[in-house]
């Protein structure tokens, strides 16, 4: 979608409609590697039509990113603060 910044709002449900004519005009395909909602906090469905309903989701719903984070956490998802080696 043409904009900078991210919108995480109720008031843009009148407009979900004309996203999701929007979104079902792009191919979607499952992740190849794990991305995690921070709407649902799961991973990103498999399924096309369930991931286009989560990315709608995204904009009218808050954006839970320290539950997120502790999900990943409590799924043994660490990150280390050591920059990687160079290549």
């Amino acid at each position: 979608m043409p904009f900078r910044t991210g919108f995480h709002t109720p008031a843009l449900a009148p407009h979900l409609n004309a996203a999701r004519a929007t979104i079902e005009g792009i191919a979607v395909h499952s992740p190849s590697v794990p991305v995690w909602s921070a709407t649902s906090l799961a991973p990103m469905p498999a399924e096309p039509d369930e991931i286009r309903d989560l990315v709608l989701r995204h904009l009218v719903e808050p954006v839970r990113f320290r539950p997120m984070i502790e999900r990943l956490h409590d799924q043994g998802i660490r990150a280390s603060s050591r920059s990687a080696p160079a290549a």
